[in-house]
C-alpha cells in the first residue's frame, strides 16, 4: 500500500509539472504578444505626436491666412471707400465744369451783347453821324467847354465800351482756364478711380486665392483630425488589449499559485485518500455484478467499454456530493467521482487528480462532436463523464449530488480526454 501511495504522489507531481510547463508556455506566448502590442502602442503614440505637430503647424498657417484675409478685407473696404469718395469728387467736378460752362456761355453772351452795343454806338457816332454828328454836337454846344465836354463824353463812352469788352474777355479767359483746370482735375480723378478699381480687383483676386488656400488647409486640417481620432481609437484598442493581456498574465500567475498550493495540499490529502480508497475497495468488494444497469457497484474486471463506464457511473445517481469526499455511496466530489469510476472500470490506474489535471491525462479528443461514451470532459474547476448522447454523468454539487441531467456543453469545455 505504501508503494502504491508513493506511485500516486509521483503521478500527482508529474501532472503538476506538466501543468506548470503548460502555464509557462502560455505565459511566454502572452508576454510576447503583450510586448508586440506595447511596441505597436509606442508606434501609435509616435504617429499621434507627429500628426499633432503637423496639425499644429497647419493651424498656425490657417491663422496666418485668416489674418491676411482680414487685412485684405480692410484694404478692400478702404479701396471701396476711396472709389466712392473719388466718384463723389468726380461728380462734384463735373458739376463745377457744368457750372463753369454755363458761366462761360453767359459771359460770352454778355461779351457778344457788349460788343454789339459798342459796335452800334461806334457806328452811330462814326459812321451814321460822320461830320454831321460832330457838327451837331458842336452846334448844340453853347460853349467850347460844353463842346469839349460832349466830345470827351463820347470818347469816355467808347473807352468804357472797350474796357467792358476787355473785362468780359478777361472773365471769359479766367472761366476757360478754370474749366481747363477742372477738366484736368476730372481726368486725374478718373485715372485715380481706374487705379483704385484695378487695386480693388487685384485685392479681390488675392482674397479669392487666400480663400481657396484657406479651404484647402481647413480640409487638410479636418483630415489630420480624422487621422488623429483613428490613431487615438487604435491606441485605446491596443491599451485595452494590453490590459486584457495583463489580466490574463495575472490570471495565469494566480492559477500557477493555485497549482502550487494544490500540490502542497495534495501531499497532505494523500493519506486520507489512501484510507478512503481502502474503505471504498472493501465496500466495492461486497457489491456483486460488473457495474451493469442492475445497480451493481463492484469493480469491473478488465478494461471496460465506454457504454460500460457510463452504466457503472449511472448506478450512483442520487448519491450525495461531498467536497473532498471519496465514497461513491456516502459522499464524493467531481474529481474523485471520475477517478473512482475509471479506476473501478479498469481503464485508468494512475493516482487521484483534481479536476484541472484530468485535462492532461488519457488521449486528447478534438471536439465534442468527436466525443464518445466514457470520455472525460474537463471544465474550469469541474470534470464529468460523457454519456455519448450529449449529456454528462457528474458529481454536480452539494445541492444535487450525483446527476445525469445536464448537457455536455452546459459550460465552456477546457478539454476532452479518452481512456478506452
Amino acid at each position: 500500500m505504501r508503494k502504491k501511495l508513493i506511485c500516486m504522489m509521483l503521478a500527482g507531481a508529474m501532472v503538476v509539472g506538466m501543468t506548470v510547463s503548460a502555464f509557462a508556455d502560455q505565459e511566454e506566448d502572452i508576454r510576447n504578444q503583450k510586448a508586440a502590442a506595447e511596441a505597436q502602442l509606442g508606434d501609435t503614440y509616435s504617429s499621434l505626436d507627429a500628426l499633432a505637430a503637423k496639425q499644429k503647424e497647419l493651424q498656425d498657417q490657417i491663422s496666418a491666412v485668416n489674418a491676411d484675409l482680414v487685412d485684405l478685407l480692410v484694404q478692400i473696404s478702404q479701396a471701396e471707400q476711396d472709389i466712392e469718395s473719388t466718384k463723389g469728387l468726380i461728380s462734384t467736378t463735373e458739376g463745377q465744369i457744368d457750372y463753369t460752362q454755363e458761366s462761360l456761355e453767359a459771359e460770352n453772351d454778355k461779351k457778344d451783347q457788349q460788343y454789339r452795343d459798342m459796335v452800334n454806338r461806334i457806328q452811330y457816332i462814326y459812321e451814321k453821324g460822320g461830320t454831321a454828328g460832330w457838327t451837331t454836337i458842336l452846334l448844340k454846344a453853347d460853349s467850347l467847354a460844353n463842346f469839349l465836354n460832349r466830345a470827351e463824353y463820347t470818347t469816355q463812352l467808347e473807352n468804357a465800351d472797350r474796357n467792358a469788352l476787355n473785362a468780359y474777355e478777361a472773365t471769359i479767359a479766367q472761366i476757360e482756364q478754370t474749366e481747363a483746370e477742372l477738366q484736368v482735375q476730372k481726368t486725374m480723378l478718373e485715372e485715380q478711380q481706374r487705379s483704385l478699381e484695378a487695386q480693388e480687383a487685384m485685392l479681390e483676386e488675392q482674397k479669392a486665392n487666400l480663400e481657396t488656400e484657406l479651404a484647402n488647409k481647413q480640409a487638410q486640417d479636418a483630415d489630420y483630425a480624422n487621422q488623429i481620432e483613428e490613431a487615438k481609437a487604435q491606441a485605446r484598442a491596443i491599451e485595452s488589449l494590453i490590459a486584457q493581456q495583463q489580466a490574463e498574465l495575472e490570471r495565469i500567475e494566480a492559477e500557477k499559485e493555485a497549482a502550487r498550493r494544490a500540490a502542497e495540499e495534495e501531499a497532505a490529502r494523500q493519506e486520507a485518500a489512501r484510507k478512503a480508497a481502502e474503505e471504498e475497495a472493501a465496500r466495492q468488494a461486497a457489491i456483486s455484478g460488473a457495474g451493469s444497469s442492475s445497480g451493481s457497484s463492484g469493480t469491473v474486471s478488465g478494461g471496460s467499454s465506454g457504454d460500460q463506464i457510463v452504466a457503472y457511473a449511472c448506478q450512483f445517481i442520487g448519491n450525495p456530493y461531498v467536497w473532498g469526499g471519496n465514497s461513491l455511496t456516502h459522499g464524493i466530489d467531481c474529481s474523485h467521482f471520475v477517478w473512482q469510476v475509471l479506476r473501478n472500470c479498469g481503464v485508468y490506474s494512475g493516482g487521484y487528480m483534481t479536476s484541472g489535471y484530468w485535462a492532461t491525462a488519457g488521449r486528447p479528443v478534438g471536439s465534442l462532436a468527436e466525443a464518445q461514451a466514457g470520455d472525460v470532459i474537463v471544465y474550469s474547476g469541474h470534470v464529468a463523464i460523457y454519456d455519448g448522447n450529449g449529456m454528462i454523468v457528474e458529481a454536480k454539487g452539494a445541492a444535487w449530488g450525483i446527476t445525469h441531467d445536464r448537457r455536455a456543453d452546459c459550460r465552456g469545455i477546457v478539454a476532452i480526454r479518452r481512456f478506452t
